[in-house]
């Protein structure tokens, strides 16, 4: 072989492989990996509560009675990442167990501070016993907003799901699914005021929204939990 086509050669080879690494850099990669196990009573260092106090039992996150507050009625723990991920996309994940009771739990992201956010959530309550998906939002620390919605989905007490919302720009999606089985699915467009108040924020996490005051519990009874928490970048 002449030195020009060795050189050739090898520099298509350069690029080929260049080309390998950046395909190889752009595939899915674990951001967040909560199995939420461990002995500390704490959720760990790295998580934030936020308005209640969460604690680990028997592998799993559940809030503690009580701690939630009583302006809100809402509670959430978070965790920072080191970006954004919105231009790449970006899947939060929650395996959860609903309450034998009532259930009002979710995950927020992006999560910029608890009064600017966006939050998939799903209820199984007394306005909504056959179970509710939704996406909503905090703007501005005005009240939780419901931008889009599905009733009647179909959820039982005490059941296992999985909770997925997915960002990928503006672009947004709230799915609920049992045993690989897809029940609902939501999609939102995130607007101009979203990305100003909350498009670049670095934070994810769980919610659940509990009004137990006396014997009022229209919301939640504090016995639904998290099980496994995972952010992943999309490809």
């Amino acid at each position: 072989m002449s030195r020009f086509k060795r050189s050739i050669s090898l520099a298509l080879g350069a690029v080929l492989a260049l080309t390998l690494m950046n395909g190889a850099s752009a595939r899915v990669r674990t951001v967040v990996r909560e199995p939420f196990n461990g002995t500390a009573p704490e959720l760990g260092r790295r998580w934030h509560d936020v308005d209640g106090d969460w604690r680990r039992a028997k592998g799993s996150a559940r809030i503690v009675e009580g701690s939630v507050s009583a302006r809100t009625n809402v509670a959430y723990s978070v965790r920072t990442m080191r970006s954004a991920y919105g231009k790449r996309g970006l899947a939060i994940t929650a395996k959860l167990r609903l309450s034998p009771g009532w259930s009002n739990v979710g995950i927020v992201g992006p999560f910029r501070d608890v009064g600017n956010h966006l939050f998939c959530k799903v209820e199984r309550t007394k306005p909504h016993p056959e179970g509710f998906l939704a996406i909503g939002r905090r703007l501005h620390g005005h009240k939780p907003e419901i931008l889009e919605h599905g009733n009647q989905i179909g959820l039982d007490a005490g059941e296992r799901y999985v909770l997925k919302a997915t960002r990928k720009g503006a672009n947004t999606t709230c799915s609920i699914s049992q045993k690989g089985t897809r029940l609902a699915i939501l999609t939102y467009t995130l607007r101009a005021t979203d990305r100003s108040a909350f498009g670049s924020g670095r934070k994810v996490g769980i919610r659940m929204r509990l009004v137990a005051r006396g014997t009022r519990r229209d919301e939640d009874d504090g016995r639904s939990r998290f099980e496994r928490f995972t952010v992943k970048t999309m490809s």
